[in-house]
């Protein structure tokens, strides 16, 4: 018998060897890189050709899967000689957000360079159970959404070097099951934090809330676009204000950091939203319309003082400039003057993100369905076909936004609308 073949790229060679006062033994030899050759006697139940092809596959099946490597390269590189240049890829890489790049970062910098930096990126595979001990033990010093982040940072990086060619890893330990098995559970609506629907129907409808403001907190809560998506529309943003199906349209995000670590209000740049889902069209009930509508036709000509161009800011600065404030400081201050509480029962005080966290919730309590809220919150869900959304709606889009229960009932601002900027 003399065989050969390839199989996932591992290069065989099958025969059978005879020696004096032994028995005849069916021989694998396989390649995982060249020049480099293993063996392996099949067992003696291996008796004709046919069992020996199926032994063989099954044989390489299971090296490829428990990631086997060539001596060679046992040593090499580790994961702190590498990490800096897959940092610097992130870094470079436009679909990263600054975000993203910063946890990447941080994660290297505080868990797992201490523990794994000094060890050869090659010999990883042979460390599945020490992996599996090391996200136990890091489950126990953060949160169970930082441990599963620090760990797909790292199982990225381990993509990322076979990828590059970096090292040969034809197996990611990360990916085994006795390391996923160890990823604690995220517990059901963690760190959920929502204002009720009396308390936002009062804050923006009280007059003491600066115009601008209440139609900010209206739409946020009406439409569940993030504070840096609201920061950065435009004016044209709003389409069919006065039509059948008026939408604002996301196709930017007002960013607090870039990718350098520097930080502050004054770092912040117009950029893409924070992924694909997130670029869509948001339907608009008749609170988000009304307000709009209201800011649109005086408000915004008050606060600047001049009239809006269709490539103004939808909310902006009182010179007409796009700007982030600090909307969480602002709210908790508008939801005193409403005389609302500005934590939650549990002592967790309210930011801007309880705003979109609260159109989900309005909107489960009205009984819209788990796909389309997601499809409204630009959130990935793998019942939904298309990526996002741009300038078409569906229906049933409209129809789940009519059924939040907050309405606008301010009335027109006077020339008193704020002093704030």
């Amino acid at each position: 018998m003399n065989l050969r073949g390839e199989h996932q790229g591992i290069k065989w060679i099958g025969f059978d060897r005879e020696r004096p006062g032994r028995r005849k033994e069916r021989i694998l030899k396989y390649s995982l890189v060249a020049g480099e050759w293993r063996q392996i006697t099949a067992p003696k139940e291996v008796t004709s050709e046919a069992k020996f092809r199926a032994w063989v596959l099954s044989e390489l099946q299971r090296i490829v899967e428990t990631g086997e490597q060539p001596k060679r390269v046992v040593g090499g590189p580790t994961v702190a000689d590498l990490a800096d240049r897959w940092l610097e890829i992130r870094k470079a890489d436009p679909q990263v957000s600054g975000a993203t790049y910063r946890d990447d970062k941080s994660a290297f910098d505080s868990q797992i360079i201490p523990r794994w930096g000094a060890v050869p990126v090659a010999s990883l595979h042979g460390k599945r159970h020490d992996l599996r001990a090391w996200v136990r033990e890091l489950a126990t010093k953060v949160s169970p959404s930082r441990c599963r982040n620090v760990v797909s940072t790292f199982r990225k990086f381990l993509d990322s070097c076979h990828l590059e060619g970096w090292v040969i890893m034809r197996v990611n330990p990360l990916e085994s099951r006795e390391v996923r098995s160890a990823l604690p559970k995220l517990e059901k609506n963690r760190d959920v934090v929502t204002l009720s629907q009396p308390v936002v129907q009062a804050l923006i409808e009280c007059e003491q809330v600066e115009l601008r403001r209440a139609v900010r907190y209206a739409v946020a809560a009406c439409t569940g676009a993030g504070d840096g998506e609201l920061a950065g529309a435009r004016v044209s943003d709003v389409l069919d204000l006065d039509g059948s199906y008026p939408r604002l349209q996301v196709n930017k995000a007002f960013k607090l950091r870039t990718k350098d670590g520097k930080s502050g209000r004054g770092r912040a740049e117009l950029g893409k939203p924070k992924n694909d889902y997130r670029r869509r069209a948001i339907p608009l009930n008749e609170c988000a319309r009304a307000a709009l509508k209201q800011w649109l036709e005086d408000g915004w000509e008050l606060w600047v003082g001049r009239q809006p161009s269709p490539t103004d800011p939808l909310f902006p600065n009182a010179q007409g400039a796009f700007s982030r404030p600090d909307f969480a400081e602002y709210l908790r201050k508008d939801l005193e003057l409403a005389g609302q509480p500005t934590a939650d029962p549990e002592g967790r005080p309210y930011d801007f993100r309880a705003l979109r966290r609260t159109f989900s919730t309005l909107l489960a309590a009205a009984d819209v369905d788990r796909e389309t809220r997601e499809r409204l919150m630009g959130q990935r869900s793998g019942k939904v076909n298309t990526e996002h959304y741009t300038a078409v709606v569906p229906a049933k889009l409209f129809d789940a936004v009519r059924r939040l229960p907050l309405v606008w009932n301010r009335c027109a601002p006077s020339e008193s609308i704020g002093t704030a900027r």
